[in-house]
């Protein structure tokens, strides 16, 4: 016989982005004494992109970083309450991410994380099997989701994939149970007699458990059980047996023999993945058993005892005192293992929970002589003797609410909480206070009430007083009001009678650093008898967190006069766990990076808190007092709030306004930079201009005088869109002729738009250039992209417009024409495309394509993407042409446009940032493109080169972004056709947030790429102290500091690319 368990490795995992259907075989239900039980199988294998190799050659074809599955909801025809998966992974060091849902009443549950557990003695050449149960409430549906990550050159398989429904019953309504005794009963009854009485933990007959399952079907077959022969190898002093026994005294066999070790050393605490509020623990914990017994083949439970969410404690392994279980691979011999139902990585562990916890196991560690606070060697390390799951293994288990409060567990653990004789001795005492631990948010300062018992026979006098511990952590996080040395409160009875109860009242104050230790307390009766029985209250101060909810806004209007004045207010909620201040050190404010011009004196703070000072929880307000500058043009004051050096983990605050001095009014915000116009070639020329008067610009009303050259020849003037109201941005398009017989040489031109046959702007605008011989050269003009949008492919129908005339074909044949404010509607029936436009539907066998007219902009009418920090506004208006089809059984939306156009919608630089900045960050993302057009491709296979998501591609929002950003379209307008270089050859050109303000990280270290121009360097100007991103390439943070002294766009780059060059490449 073999003796070691299958290791078990438990891992959780989170979250998501698109979804794909996943098809099923259903098994038939079946019916195991009462029980039921249905598997569903999906035999197809999952990836990244569909495709079924694991790994191809770096720099080739790679694969995007991320792709998410889901199920389709399956039903197997009867309520179940918990759920058991099983699924192979090849994941080649990369993460896969599982989560489920249970639809209970018609309502679907949040996505819960799963804890699962992995078959480590599969060879890895053969995937590894990985393992999760999840418990619920009854329910009729469910769905699963997988989220695949990978590096781009590799991807992680996921195949065979198997889901049991279970919904077990008690063993009290099952017939013909089998229940044996244990074989020798004399030597068991030694590690039985141990156990909690019954009143103190559900037995398994109790919570219902069938017996049966724990037996082999057949004596005569040989029991074997797998382990792993290195690491028995490895640790064979700790893994002795002291008994093992493999049938009952009737012989019948276990499927899993009882071991036991010679030492039971450790306490390792788990959770479960369960829905919120469940409301039959004992149904849970049957369906475990179950899956661990039957489906898995263990032969029983593999935890030693659950806890519910209401502190009883269940019996689980079968066997007594000090059995293995099968929880934590490497760490089952010698450990208990307690598996709390819960999920506590995303919900805080109830406060009731602790006690019963720490009670239990104290009760537990005195039959094993385990001290709950010490540490002890286990598998080759140091470690506490109550740990959590993860730190045995490579896991999130037991969730980090749980796992901070291992603490707790160990303090009220090492305590004894059971009522004491009393009136034995002289001087005795029993903690009648009921506080086992104390939890404070930084800068809290709360009031304690320690309550003692007097059960001596003497009688307490004036004196006494409670003593503390001071702990060198306490300096700078903690401190305790009104005490003296180490006298921490005087008793506020003159005299405590025996039998009566002591009250010692003292006050605590947390600072703003964090602190995880314990509160020592000991009593010292009438200043001169110390009793030796210590009060130990573990002592938690949390990290500062600062965050902030919007909860309502009364912004100043989107269009005011020059002086006008508004009063306005911010109302945020206070979801950190700092106390908010209106005045000190540390008082919070609203503030702009800027003087802002919305305010009288000259100056970044935007608002005060009015409250004298808001709680967690509490709402705060911030009135604003502003007065419209009196400059009139297009305002966007972005703002947030501020303490000090503390960083929010919110967004910015933001008002976008129009001040206006007169009716017709208009602020330039970009022109056409193309500084060489050859001989006798056609140039269009783009002016955009903001109106920022009170009366919207109609087409009909705009003419524009212009001094040029005689020979200059003006044609096709437009405006665009027809009519520009306040706040717009319209744009002005015309063609220039050059002659062919001009002169070589700069020249100027100069246009002043008139409204009425008025003149609107402040000066007219110029546009320079210079004149030159006709050149003959390749790629003259940017290059087209084509770019797959987010638009949610599975659940709409695209919906598309345009501001002005548009044609809609199918492949190269015309379909119809549509004039601005006209929808159509793209949907694939019966293997066709269907079009629906002005109530006519055409049947298509090519894709469709929406192609403007005259510089339309196109728009997806129901495309929700609104940017977080101003929910007023939709990124759902593209330049160029938008196509619809079909792609791996999906409809896509797929914008193809000029590559500058597309620059000029990319959000990956704010348009604050300084020029330089914003022009090195516009050069390697147009190379980042190109390289992905004309050397690789980033979708192997696909219609489209990039897509709009900033974790696979680039971060691309539209026109949307290019109208409220004319900064960052004048620096793409710059650096037009300009790219980085290595060799002579276009490479590729990676960027990030932010840096550790040392150095950046090699392509090597982080991808193991052989890029030489990829190499770590300096990146001080950065005032970062952690990686935000891969830490490859050009710093963002590192960007912004060379430009603030005054570096240009060229030496930016060429500091972060070693050895390139700026090439214009059109």
């Amino acid at each position: 016989m073999k003796f070691f368990k299958k290791a078990a490795l438990l891992t959780i995992f989170l979250v998501a982005s698109w979804l794909l259907s996943i098809g099923f075989q259903a098994v038939a239900p079946q019916e195991i004494d009462a029980t039921k039980v249905s598997t569903i199988i999906n035999p197809n294998p999952i990836t990244i992109g569909g495709r079924s190799i694991a790994s191809i050659t770096p720099l080739f074809k790679p694969f995007k970083d991320m792709e998410i599955f889901v199920s389709e909801k399956e039903n197997p025809g009867f309520k179940f309450t918990s759920v058991g998966g099983s699924w192979i992974e090849f994941s080649h060091d990369l993460q896969v991410e599982a989560e489920i849902r249970f639809e209970t009443e018609g309502k679907w549950t949040s996505w819960i994380e799963l804890e699962e557990e992995e078959d480590t003695l599969t060879p890895p050449n053969e995937g590894r099997r990985k393992y999760a149960t999840a418990a619920t409430n009854p329910a009729e549906s469910f769905q699963y989701k997988f989220i695949l990550h990978g590096d781009k050159v590799s991807s992680p398989i996921v195949k065979d994939i198997e889901w049991t429904f279970i919904r077990t019953v008690s063993f009290e309504k099952q017939e013909n149970q089998k229940i044996g005794a244990l074989a020798d009963s004399a030597e068991i009854e030694k590690y039985a007699a141990y156990s909690m009485p019954s009143s103190k933990v559900v037995s398994r007959a109790e919570w219902g458990a069938n017996e049966s399952y724990r037996y082999v079907s057949d004596n005569s077959l040989d029991v074997e059980l797998e382990y792993d022969e290195d690491f028995h190898a490895k640790y064979a002093e700790e893994l002795q047996y002291s008994k093992i026994v493999e049938a009952d005294e009737n012989g019948d066999k276990y499927k899993w023999p009882l071991q036991y070790p010679e030492k039971v050393e450790k306490f390792i605490i788990h959770h479960t993945a369960t829905t919120k509020n469940l409301d039959d623990p004992k149904q849970a914990i049957r369906d475990i058993y179950y899956y661990h017994a039957v489906k898995r083949g263990w032969g029983d439970i593999g935890y030693n005892y659950i806890v519910d969410q209401d502190g009883i404690v269940y019996e689980g392994r079968y066997g007594g005192e000090g059995v293995i279980g099968g929880h934590s691979g490497p760490g089952n011999h010698g450990s208990i293992g307690i598996a709390i139902l819960g999920n506590f990585e995303e919900a805080p562990v109830p406060e009731k929970l602790f006690l019963p916890i720490g009670q239990f196991i104290y009760k537990k560690a005195q039959i094993h002589d385990i001290n709950p606070l010490g540490t002890s060697m286990f598998r080759g390390k140091d470690m506490d003797n109550i740990f959590g799951h993860r730190d045995i293994m490579p896991t999130t288990c037991p969730g980090q609410y749980l796992y901070e409060k291992l603490p707790v567990i160990r303090a009220l653990a090492a305590q004894d909480f059971t009522k004491k004789q009393k009136f034995v001795q002289d001087y005795d005492l029993q903690n009648s206070s009921e506080i086992y631990f104390i939890e404070l948010n930084p800068e809290e300062t709360r009031e304690i009430i320690i309550k003692m018992e007097n059960i001596g026979t003497k009688d307490w006098g004036t004196g006494t007083v409670l003593k503390f511990q001071q702990f060198d952590d306490f300096d700078g996080t903690v401190s305790f009001i009104g005490s003296e040395n180490d006298t921490i409160a005087k008793m506020q009875e003159a005299v405590v009678k025996s039998g009566n109860t002591a009250t010692f009242k003292f006050k605590i104050q947390s600072n703003k650093k964090s602190l995880n230790s314990s509160l020592n307390l000991s009593l010292l009766i009438d200043g001169k008898i110390k009793l030796k029985d210590a009060l130990i209250i573990p002592l938690i101060v949390a990290q500062p967190i600062y965050k902030f909810d919007i909860v309502e806004t009364k912004y100043p209007p989107k269009i005011m006069k020059i002086g006008e004045k508004f009063e306005g207010y911010v109302k945020l909620k206070n979801t950190g766990n700092v106390t908010w201040k209106k005045s000190g050190a540390w008082k919070i404010e609203l503030r702009e990076d800027q003087n802002s011009e919305f305010l009288a004196k000259k100056t970044k703070i935007l608002a005060t808190l009015t409250e004298s000072n808001v709680k967690p929880e509490g709402i705060a307000t911030f009135k604003l007092e502003l007065k419209a500058p009196s400059k009139g043009g297009y305002y966007n004051e972005v703002f947030k709030p501020v303490i000090k050096d503390a960083v929010f983990i919110s967004q910015n605050l933001s008002f976008e306004t129009i001040v206006y001095e007169k009716d017709y009014d208009g602020a330039l915000v970009a022109k056409t930079l193309v500084s060489e116009w050859e001989k006798g070639k056609i140039y269009t020329v783009s002016v955009k201009l903001r109106n920022v008067g009170s009366k919207p610009w109609n087409k009909k009303d705009l003419s524009v005088a212009f001094l040029k050259e005689k020979d200059l020849k003006i044609n096709d003037l437009t405006l665009s869109p027809s009519e520009v109201k306040t706040g717009e941005v319209g744009e002005i398009n015309f063609n220039a002729v050059v002659d062919a017989d001009e002169d070589v040489g700069e020249k100027n031109m100069f246009l002043r738009p008139r409204l009425k046959d008025k003149a609107f702007l402040p000066l007219p605008v110029s546009i320079t250039y210079t004149v030159v011989e006709e050149k003959l050269k390749e790629a003259t003009e940017s290059p087209d992209i084509r770019v797959k949008l987010s638009f949610p492919e599975d659940t709409q129908i695209p919906e598309i417009t345009a501001n002005g005339a548009f044609e809609i074909y199918s492949g190269s044949s015309l379909v119809t024409t549509l004039n601005a404010g006209s929808t159509a509607k793209v949907e694939v029936k019966d293997g066709k495309y269907q079009v629906k436009a002005e109530e006519i539907i055409f049947l298509k066998n090519e894709p469709i394509r929406f192609i403007p007219k005259s510089n339309s902009i196109l728009q997806i009418k129901n495309f929700e993407h609104r940017p977080a920090w101003n929910l007023d506004l939709n990124d759902n208006e593209y330049r160029g042409i938008l196509e619809v089809r079909e792609v791996d059984g999906s409809l896509v939306v797929i914008n193809e446009l000029e590559l500058e156009s597309y620059l000029k919608g990319l959000g990956e630089v704010s348009n604050s940032e300084l020029p330089e900045k914003i022009k090195a960050i516009a050069i390697a993302a147009r190379t980042y493109a190109k390289y992905y057009i004309d050397v690789d491709e980033k979708f192997p296979g696909k219609p489209y080169n990039l897509d709009d998501d900033p974790n696979t591609s680039q971060k691309y929002l539209g026109y949307g972004f290019e109208k409220r950003s004319p900064n960052v379209s004048a620096a793409v307008d710059a650096t037009y056709g300009k790219i980085v270089i290595y060799e002579g050859t276009l490479v590729k050109t990676p960027y990030f947030n932010q840096s550790d303000g040392t150095k950046t990280k090699s392509a090597k270290e982080v991808w193991n790429w052989d890029a030489p121009y990829l190499i770590s360097v300096d990146d001080s100007y950065c005032d970062g102290t952690e990686f935000l991103g891969h830490g490859v390439g050009m710093s963002g943070c590192g960007t912004k500091g060379m430009a603030e002294q005054g570096f240009t766009y060229e030496e930016i780059l060429k500091h972060y690319y070693t050895g390139i060059e700026i090439s214009k490449s059109y």
